[in-house]
């Protein structure tokens, strides 16, 4: 028995014949689903990404609380919002109420979403995943109070967020969040130590979710509201890790089998696992190693490529095989590791290096300017990356290649990686979905960059120098 509950025997020979077997049946289950049209297609995400606060979500629920909104329905989707919140609806006269979203009246920052009914005053700060501002919820509320001249117990401050339980004292600036009575109330401790406005705090799970559900039932048979209604909880689903695919995935094939099947796939997609990392290593260290040097040792031998691996900055960064361990283990000294070269020969000689390294995240390949020192240390020429950015385009406007692989010839400066290799111009790519082609080499990115970088740089038309 080992420490997942399961005993070594669980994973056999047999044992893996019987695993492949029955995902393959599994997969073929879930291929039925999509070709009978189970899918998990959203309209809003694949316009927007589900967690753009303003232009999604801000938007979507003043769409629905805003009585004036275009659905007809009058407050009703604003009442179902204050209850769900743990608010009474008659805390606002419902005739009168105005909502607005981006909120500025004094030029001091916008707020997300505001209510009024012209005595009282709702703010709603909306945060996914954008941090606090400075002073935020100390602009807003005096925003609301000089503009308004409302009282503070008539101004409401609500704190929308996935999870968070209050905000930061950046953003209170003196301001805390306490108790009075059976309200919570934002307390200006720092200046005049009086209450300064009503606080609550809400959360897209479950209180959006919530609304979301109140809206539905009300909205009855009103088909249009209802479909973009489902499709709102479904992007909340998605942003709050509670959705679950309509079509069977994996957690279906481990736990929908009888208990011994379940303990036996379970078994074996750990060894799995367990020995993933293992094989990633290796190919990465294939790929670093001979793969690459398969590429360019026409141009070592001739003298058009001369390695600086032995040379700094470039020392530090040089890739070895137990670099590719470590990444894929997660420990420290993996990642911003690769293997370099500077062009020797033609017209840009002495002044470009080939660049196949890897970050945190990204394989990337590309060139980097460099020139000579005084001292005859080589560094980065990070002035000169704008004219290479340029070099690299233009050329793969015009070539060829890039019809069968455009996302290939995509290059940019990398924000991350700049700071490991200023000047750096690459095309790059998640090293997790470029694991297959990096066994297969030949088929892999690295493969498909490294003779048109070098043809870029001048060097294919040079014998030698």
């Amino acid at each position: 028995m080992n420490k997942y509950g399961f005993t070594r025997s669980a994973v056999s020979s047999n044992g893996w014949a019987d695993f492949f077997g029955q995902y393959r049946e599994f997969d073929e289950k879930r291929n039925g689903q999509k070709l009978r049209g189970i899918n998990d297609y959203s309209l809003l995400t694949a316009v927007l990404k589900a967690n753009d606060e303003v232009r999604l979500h801000t938007r979507f629920i003043f769409s629905l609380i805003d009585p004036a909104g275009k659905h007809y329905q009058g407050p009703l989707f604003l009442v179902c919002f204050l209850k769900t919140i743990g608010l009474d609806p008659d805390w606002l006269d419902l005739r009168a109420v105005r909502v607005y979203k981006e909120y500025d009246p004094l030029g001091q920052g916008q707020i997300d979403l505001y209510l009024t009914d012209g005595s009282r005053h709702i703010i709603i700060e909306n945060k996914l995943n954008a941090n606090d501002q400075a002073d935020q919820v100390r602009r807003y509320v005096e925003m609301i109070g000089s503009s308004s001249g409302a009282a503070p117990d008539d101004i409401l401050f609500l704190y929308l967020t996935k999870g968070r339980e209050s905000p930061t004292s950046k953003a209170l600036a003196g301001y805390e969040i306490k108790k009075q009575n059976k309200d919570t109330c934002l307390v200006d401790t720092f200046r005049s130590g009086k209450t300064a406005a009503r606080y609550l705090n809400a959360h897209y799970d479950p209180h959006i979710l919530a609304w979301i559900d109140a809206c539905l039932d009300e909205a009855g048979n009103l088909s249009n509201l209802r479909h973009a209604l489902v499709e709102y909880r479904q992007v909340v689903e998605r942003v709050t890790r509670v959705y679950k695919s309509k079509v069977m995935n994996f957690d279906n094939f481990i736990e929908g089998a009888t208990p011994e099947e379940a303990i036996s796939r379970y078994a074996h997609a750990v060894e799995i696992s367990r020995q993933l990392p293992r094989l990633h290593a290796k190919w990465l260290s294939g790929a670093m190693g001979d793969g690459i040097e398969s590429l360019v040792r026409p141009y070592v031998e001739t003298g058009r490529l001369h390695t600086l691996g032995e040379c700094e900055p470039f020392r530090s960064l040089q890739f070895e095989p137990q670099h590719a361990t470590a990444y894929f283990n997660g420990e420290r000294g993996g990642k911003d590791k690769g293997v370099f070269w500077q062009v020797n020969a033609g017209p840009h000689a002495g002044t470009l290096a080939l660049a196949i390294l890897y970050g945190a995240k990204l394989l990337h390949v590309g060139l980097v300017p460099i020139k000579k020192m005084p001292n005859t240390q080589i560094t980065m020429d990070v002035d000169k990356s704008s004219e290479v950015l340029r070099m690299l385009q233009e050329a793969a406007r015009n070539s060829p290649a890039v019809d069968a692989n455009v996302s290939a010839f995509q290059f940019k400066q990398y924000g991350g990686i700049n700071k490991i290799v200023p000047g750096l111009v690459s095309s790059a790519m998640p090293i997790n979905d470029e694991m297959l082609e990096l066994k297969n080499f030949q088929e892999s990115r690295i493969a498909i960059l490294v003779p048109f970088l070098l043809q870029v740089a001048g060097l294919t038309n040079v014998v030698s120098e």
